[in-house]
């Protein structure tokens, strides 16, 4: 199936140092695979699942102003789902462009993403602290930060803890994170973190059956 050929290229896309985006033969499948889940929004809108998998095949693309509105949608069906409140928060808090960052909003999201997991989680943390310093509450973004170290180290996550070491030193300048990419897996260091590859989650698509449903999915890192 499309899901599974393009599975094991799109993880080691996104190991790549330096990785901007999918190689064109990549590219296509996620192309394909995007078709699918238009069709299955066209047959059914208030398809969550298609409408998230719609929204991140389209950050893979980097067509992230595209992705935004399916991510929107998405929470207005299932607003306990992580992965899109997530997804969001992160380009709303850190997106190179201005026009589509939007800190208020990240917080919100962000909020309700680290609730769901309990306060336990090291990613939903971080990105609740990088949408606190968007939103210029760098000594919110402080603390968070800090407590997402703590939470990674803990976890053994050390190149994480690395970096969010480094987002401590930043919001204690003053300064907000920015990334160039919408997709997590994909930081502009290029370094792939092994806690990343562990947490893989799954984009849904969709396959007509005689009714839209999901089937064998599209798997990306570190959407939880």
């Amino acid at each position: 199936m499309l899901e599974r050929q393009c599975q094991a290229e799109l993880s080691d896309s996104l190991a790549a140092p330096g990785f901007s985006g999918p190689s064109p033969a990549l590219a296509d499948k996620l192309n394909e695979a995007l078709l699918h889940e238009m069709a299955a929004i066209t047959w059914k809108p208030d398809h969550a699942v298609a409408q998230y998998g719609a929204g991140h095949i389209l950050s893979l693309l980097n067509k992230t102003e595209e992705a935004i509105p399916h991510y929107r949608r998405t929470i207005e069906l299932q607003p306990d789902m992580l992965p899109a409140l997530d997804s969001l928060a992160w380009i709303l808090a850190t997106h190179e462009n201005a026009n589509l960052r939007n800190g208020p909003e990240a917080v919100r999201l962000a909020r309700s993403a680290v609730a769901l997991t309990g306060e336990h989680d090291s990613r939903a943390v971080e990105t609740l602290a990088v949408a606190s310093a968007e939103a210029g509450d760098f000594p919110a973004a402080i603390e968070t930060a800090q407590k997402a170290l703590k939470l990674a180290v803990a976890a053994g996550e050390r190149e994480l803890a690395g970096e969010l070491a480094a987002q401590v030193r930043l919001f204690q300048a003053g300064r907000a994170y920015r990334s160039r990419s919408a997709v997590r897996g994909d930081r502009e260091t290029g370094r792939h973190r092994d806690a990343e590859a562990r947490r893989v989650t799954c984009v849904s698509s969709s396959s007509w059956r005689g009714e839209w449903e999901p089937v064998t999915p599209l798997c990306r890192p570190r959407v939880r």
